[in-house]
Formats: structure tokens, C-alpha cells, sequence
């Protein structure tokens, strides 16, 4: 069965990817920063009997990706993965003005930066045995701008583009690359964006409805919300397939937002979208 490797395990997306390919006999690795939830999945996994191990690993540490790597490796006796499912990430939520440059680079250093080094990191071991998939987590808001959302957006366009990039330069060694790009989804990156939100607000701003409207807008996210075991049977299908698509969308509302951006109007298209978030 194949080998995986999943940043970002600890909850959400990675850890409901991370199960659902265990239990379907894959090999699974994946890192993520919290040691209370990374000590439960291996003791559940263990319980299951499952092989998946759980460790700790920063993908913004420089430190701890090259003692980790040098562990999978190991682990994996120098074969490396057959998929890497990049999904470690998070949103740093403010008005693009009252971000500062250092929440800017925050965000960058976690949702570019990280998955970068990661893949870096992975990719030899696939270019030797012209064999492997990467399974880059982006975002409806890889494609299309919200409100508080710029970092987010931004860190996610840039996902887009350097995938797209890398798709193109890695097919000559038999490796696959695919975008997952999901909309609502019940995520604790919701919740923690918000609580993002509401650290980055400066003392004086003039943008202080958006702020003040943050907990509603929070609740209707909520709301819309669909499972996170979408996308990780999304992930899995792509993983899994022949002949993976390029991008693969999930939720209806990703796939509205991205319509109305490219067939309507652009007034209209800002003024539908900047009161959906």
C-alpha cells in the first residue's frame, strides 16, 4: 500500500485525511505543533491498529523540518512518500492597511514558505523513482478576494501560481501535482482566524465595523459550513486516481464564488462577495 505524508495533522482537514487513508491500509506520516493532539492520534491510531505516527514538527522551523525529514527518510529506508498532502496552514485576518509587515510574513512563512520547504524536501526521492503525487490545500480564496481576507488570499494566490508552475516542471519525472481548493468548511482555522482578527486590531482604526462585525460574520460562516471529511475523500480520490485532475473544488460555494468572479460584473462581483465573509 502507499506511503503518505500530511502537514498540518492535528485537526480539521489533515487529521480526517489522515484517519480515512489509515484505515484504507495506506502508511500514513504527519506533523503538526500541538504535542497534547499529536499524543492522541498515535494513541488512537494504535488502539485501531493503524499505521499512522503523528509527530512534532513546525513547517516554519528550518530546524525541525531537516531533523523530521532526516527521520522520514529513515523511516521510509530512503524511499521517501508516494503523496505528499501539503495542508499545514492558517488565516491571519485584518484589513490589509492594519495587517502589519510582520503578520504579513506570519502568514506567508506558514501557507507558502512551509509547504515550500517541505515539498523541497520530498521531492528528490520522487524524482529518483519518477513516481509521486503533491497535493497542494489552497482555497477558494487562491482564486477570488474577500474582505480581512487579503493575507489569507494573497498566501493563497501565491499557492496557485507556484503549484501551477511546478505541475508543469515535474511531469517529465512522472510526479503529479494537484490543487485541492475548498470553500466553507468546519475548520478550526475559522475560529482562529477570528481570534486573529480581533488581536490584529490596532487601538485606533478606521475600519472598525468590519471588526465590530466579525463574531456575526463568523456565525454565518459557521453556518454554511459543510464536513471536513469532503475534502478529505476529495484528497483521497485525488491521491488515488489514474489521471487527477488540476483542481479539484469543493463545496458549492467555491464554485459560485469563482463564476461570479469570472462572469459578472466586477461592481456587482464586489459588492456579492464583500458581504458574503
Amino acid at each position: 500500500m502507499p506511503t503518505m505524508f500530511i502537514s498540518g495533522i492535528t485537526r480539521g482537514i489533515g487529521r480526517e485525511t489522515a484517519f480515512l487513508c489509515a484505515r484504507q491500509g495506506w502508511t500514513v506520516y504527519g506533523c503538526g505543533r500541538d504535542a497534547t493532539l499529536l499524543a492522541e492520534i498515535n494513541r488512537v491510531a494504535l488502539d485501531q491498529g493503524l499505521s499512522l505516527r503523528a509527530f512534532r514538527m513546525d513547517v516554519t522551523s528550518e530546524e525541525e523540518r531537516e531533523r523530521s525529514m532526516a527521520w522520514l527518510l529513515q523511516e521510509t529506508k530512503g524511499e521517501g512518500v508516494d503523496v505528499l498532502v501539503n495542508n499545514a496552514g492558517y488565516q491571519e485576518l485584518a484589513p490589509v492597511e492594519d495587517l502589519t509587515l510582520e503578520g504579513w510574513r506570519r502568514q506567508f512563512e506558514t501557507n507558502v514558505f512551509g509547504m515550500l520547504a517541505v515539498t523541497q524536501a520530498l521531492l528528490p526521492t520522487m524524482r529518483a523513482r519518477k513516481q509521486g503525487r503533491i497535493i497542494n490545500l489552497s482555497s477558494v480564496a487562491g482564486r477570488v478576494g474577500f474582505p480581512l481576507y487579503g493575507a489569507y488570499c494573497a498566501s493563497k494566490h501565491a499557492v496557485e501560481g507556484m503549484t501551477d508552475a511546478l505541475r508543469m516542471e515535474v511531469r517529465p519525472f512522472g510526479i503529479q501535482v494537484v490543487l485541492v481548493e475548498p470553500g466553507p468548511i468546519v475548520s478550526n482555522i475559522n475560529v482562529t482566524g477570528y481570534a486573529n482578527l480581533a488581536r490584529n486590531r490596532p487601538h485606533a482604526t478606521a475600519y472598525a465595523g468590519l471588526y465590530d462585525a466579525g463574531p456575526a460574520k463568523l456565525e454565518g460562516i459557521e453556518k454554511r459550513s459543510l464536513p471536513t471529511r469532503l475534502v478529505a475523500e476529495t484528497i483521497v480520490r485525488a491521491a488515488t486516481v489514474k489521471h487527477p485532475r488540476q483542481r479539484y473544488r469543493v463545496t458549492r460555494t467555491a464554485t459560485l464564488a469563482l463564476v461570479a468572479r469570472l462572469f459578472l460584473p466586477g461592481r456587482l462581483t464586489d459588492r456579492i462577495l464583500g458581504g458574503s465573509i
